[in-house]
């Protein structure tokens, strides 16, 4: 439930963009996740486990305010992918890669995400394969880490051996 806010939040992060309406939205989605959470254990959101048709796979049922969440998280990874993908515009070089590869890495973890509801909501037979999905989501964020120098990891790795070596004296 509060993979939506803290992604909303990441990607206003990455980009460096505040305002009021972010702060706002953020707020909003945050409260709104609190007040799902609430609900989360009751048959309100999943009543039960389904066995998947010719499968010896469980899934989720999905109660009333399950529907609410995949509205929640469909609205959610919209902002993501829109706020990403207008903030493309307004970068050049390195950030503009950075950027652009986040909001690759943004769309194939929403589609793992759809993949997944779209077997609870019994569109497909078969077992969901969204962690397979994730692995190439991984993959992508992997590369613009290294390749593009998302979010400086180099200063944080030797700040970590440096705490590391003082540690370990």
């Amino acid at each position: 439930i509060f993979l939506t806010p803290i992604y909303i939040h990441f990607v206003y992060a990455l980009t460096d963009t505040s305002s009021k309406v972010q702060n706002l939205k953020i707020t909003s989605a945050y409260s709104f996740a609190f007040i799902l959470s609430l609900f989360v254990f009751t048959p309100f959101f999943i009543p039960e486990l389904q066995l998947i048709h010719e499968t010896t796979f469980f899934i989720s049922k999905p109660g009333p305010l399950y529907f609410v969440f995949f509205a929640f998280f469909s609205l959610g990874m919209w902002e993501v992918i829109s706020h990403t993908t207008l903030r493309i515009k307004n970068y050049y070089g390195r950030q503009r890669e950075q950027i652009k590869y986040m909001t690759i890495a943004n769309v194939i973890a929403i589609f793992a995400g759809f993949e997944y509801f779209s077997r609870v909501f019994g569109f497909f037979k078969s077992p969901p394969i969204d962690d397979y999905i994730l692995v190439i989501y991984f993959s992508v964020v992997a590369y613009t880490i290294v390749r593009h120098r998302l979010m400086d990891i180099e200063v944080i790795i030797k700040r970590t051996i440096v705490f590391a070596g003082l540690f370990a004296m």
